[in-house]
């Protein structure tokens, strides 16, 4: 149960174990300890299916547990994303913006946010594109649609 949290909150890839998918089960059992702490919501950055997102699993653990959990997309670094990182800028931000706003894939399961966006130390082209792809869906998606009256009238002047 959480004991060494302090060292994985400043590297969680000090622990080998962080980084091996898991049986359900044992995800569970991992959540029912961070929930009886207090804990009601995880925010899942693994946004591509190349470094191994699995939106329906998230769904299973979330409806077997009662945990908030919220999906990401978005394209990672060039060395794990294949071919899927090199489409054009546009086509890019549109999966993305598809997967907010219909479903991952073939489910109807809809990402809460973008990112992790992967940039590596050599800042690839692809990266580049990646992060503007990025942008470009955010500008689509604004993080909320909640404003105080008065935010509107200082906008419109």
């Amino acid at each position: 149960m959480l004991t060494c949290s302090g060292g994985l909150k400043h590297d969680p890839y000090c622990c080998a174990d962080n980084m091996d998918r898991k049986e359900i089960d044992d995800v569970i059992f991992e959540i029912n300890n961070f929930m009886s702490l207090g804990g009601r919501t995880i925010v899942d950055a693994t946004g591509s299916e190349s470094i191994g997102r699995d939106a329906s699993a998230l769904r299973e653990v979330a409806l077997k547990t009662g945990l908030n959990i919220v999906a990401s997309s978005g394209p990672y670094l060039e060395k794990f994303e294949s071919t899927r990182i090199h489409k054009p800028v546009e086509l890019l931000a549109s999966l993305i913006d598809k997967e907010l706003n219909q479903g991952i894939g073939e489910t109807d399961i809809r990402a809460g946010m973008i990112g992790e966006i992967g940039v590596s130390p050599a800042f690839t082209q692809a990266e580049r594109n990646s992060l503007r792809a990025a942008s470009l869906a955010q500008c689509n998606n604004p993080p909320h649609g909640d404003e105080y009256p008065y935010a509107r009238v200082a906008a419109t002047g």
